[in-house]
């Protein structure tokens, strides 16, 4: 149950940060970061704490294992409550995912505008002529631009 709610909080925290990126909310971004970083560490203990006990008892931890695990113990609704922590855990990953895609765009945003301030016009590639990555955002200070 512990971990249900821990990756209902994650899930939570995870939108709350795509909210603030999206709206450009430094302070909101800040909030919903330490609370995810709370929340992985929390979940983090809890998952240790799942795999001693289970390798404890001689069993595998690998997740995978667990619905084997979670099959021969006589609570019915242990298998659906592991059913659903997956799931959450699943969703999650897709929301950071879909954050991190976010970040990647705005990093791709912020170096065009430099790349523009810098050089008078935007640049469009990643790598140069020989394809090696081209260092776009080159050593030039802004005050030199």
């Amino acid at each position: 149950q512990k971990s249900i709610a821990g990756a209902n909080e994650l899930k939570n925290a995870l939108a709350a940060e795509h909210d603030a990126l999206v709206s450009a909310d430094a302070d909101a971004l800040q909030d919903a970061g330490h609370d995810k970083r709370r929340i992985v560490r929390d979940l983090e203990t809890l998952e240790s704490a799942r795999a001693r006990t289970v390798r404890l008892a001689g069993f595998d931890t690998a997740p995978a294992a667990m619905a084997d695990i979670v099959g021969c113990l006589p609570d019915p609704n242990l298998s659906a409550r592991w059913d659903e922590y997956l799931r959450l855990v699943r969703e999650c990953s897709d929301l950071n995912a879909r954050n991190g895609a976010v970040i990647n765009m705005r990093r791709s945003q912020i170096h065009q505008t430099l790349s523009l301030l810098r050089h008078g016009h935007a640049e469009s590639g990643t790598y140069g002529p020989a394809g090696q990555a081209a260092n776009t955002l080159g050593s030039r200070s802004l005050t030199e631009a």
